[in-house]
């Protein structure tokens, strides 16, 4: 009985040269290759092309939006799914007036102006939050600028 051994060179092996998630430009690769790929970093899907050079990555189709209206954040309605967002924070109203109507979730970064809110149809206010809210502290109320939405009649 005769045993026949065949060893595969893992040198010679197919790879596939697309890494499953779009690469940073400026990220090493090593084969001449071109990928696409849909991302959605906050702006909608869009799709976005790396190509390496057989050194490094390079992507282009990078979105151009910054970031979306901080209004955006509205669409949750709980503390966790807010908190799952590293773009919003979760505010609940202060000691200082005017207080914050009522907790809720708003951008992490304060609005500017009306502009900033289409989605929520509200205007750009400076109100009090607690800022204390779940930590261990004493203080009550911290002026921060939201998009507040009217109150229904």
């Amino acid at each position: 009985m005769s045993v026949h051994f065949s060893l595969v060179d893992a040198r010679l092996a197919p790879v596939d040269p697309c890494p499953s998630e779009a690469p940073a430009s400026g990220a090493p690769c090593s084969y001449v290759t071109t990928c696409s790929y849909t991302v959605d970093d906050g702006c909608g899907p869009e799709e976005q092309t790396a190509s390496c050079d057989g050194a490094v990555w390079t992507t282009e189709g990078i979105s151009t939006c910054n970031p979306p209206p901080p209004d955006y954040c509205v669409s949750y309605k709980n503390e966790t799914e807010c908190g799952a967002d590293a773009g919003c924070r979760w505010l609940v109203p202060g000691c200082g007036m005017p207080a914050l109507p009522e907790a809720g979730c708003f951008a992490v970064t304060d609005c500017t102006g009306d502009f900033d809110c289409p989605i929520s149809g509200g205007t750009c206010q400076e109100v009090s939050i607690n800022p204390c809210h779940n930590q261990p502290c004493g203080a009550c109320g911290m002026t921060v600028s939201v998009c507040v939405t009217p109150a229904a009649p």
